[in-house]
């Protein structure tokens, strides 16, 4: 499958150095990729497919009329899954990256240090969640994609796989699942819960908020390591 990736600044330097490292990294990969580029976030946003197909958008901030945190905003109006990268001279929008669930922040001049790792950690995440997992629920076995699955409730001794578009039902103990499930990068913020990074918003007062507005409790001894564990996970830069 094709990895669909955008890159838009209105500084062409950037442009073609962004593209010669991810196309340069994703062919020493054997990775198949589509890298498309524009000149500002008006003319991405002027077609609105683009804000649907991307796999991977990499957005520089500071451009004229429609910046890039406009851009990133229209784009999750209408795409919750694809990873926005925003390319930077300053920090000042971290904090409402996190709204737009941005993936990573890197500094202009650290272009050529960061952004192969932060190639390798995207791609990683592109071939998880086109992973399937083969499972027995309660009216028969089911594949999910792990990617849609944005949490496992635990009530009494029955489990709630809940997924982007349905709930699918076990028998089982979360204590029993958590080895597995860790290793597959879910964490256990609670005795009844086991939730997908990828899904999580932000996580604020014991709170974890998910992208479908659900809200998860946090346990108050594990708050401390599930901040650190997401904060680690965004690699925010």
């Amino acid at each position: 499958m094709e990895l669909k990736i955008a890159i838009c600044d209105d500084e062409k330097y950037y442009r073609e150095h962004i593209k010669e490292i991810v196309a340069g990294y994703l062919k020493e990969q054997n990775v198949s990729s589509e890298i498309d580029l524009y000149s500002s976030g008006t003319e991405f946003c002027g077609n609105e497919i683009n804000l649907m197909q991307y796999d991977i958008i990499f957005l520089d901030i500071e451009m004229d009329m429609l910046n890039g945190m406009d851009v990133a905003h229209a784009i999750r109006k209408r795409n919750s899954k694809a990873e926005i990268v925003f390319i930077t001279v300053m920090t000042d929008y971290v904090f409402e990256g996190y709204e737009v669930n941005a993936s990573r922040y890197i500094m202009k001049e650290d272009l050529d240090r960061l952004l192969p790792g932060c190639i390798d950690a995207l791609l990683g995440k592109w071939m998880f969640q086109r992973k399937k997992i083969r499972l027995h629920f309660t009216d028969g076995y089911e594949e999910i994609f792990l990617n849609e699955l944005m949490y496992i409730e635990s009530n009494l001794h029955k489990l709630c796989f809940v997924t982007t578009n349905r709930k699918l039902y076990q028998y089982n103990k979360l204590d029993d699942l958590e080895l597995r499930w860790s290793q597959l990068g879910f964490i256990r913020c609670h005795q009844s819960f086991l939730v997908n990074p990828e899904h999580i918003v932000k996580i604020k007062s014991y709170i974890i908020y998910l992208t479908d507005g659900t809200e998860i409790p946090v346990a108050k001894g594990r708050y401390g390591f599930v901040k650190k564990f997401f904060l680690a996970y965004k690699e925010v830069e």
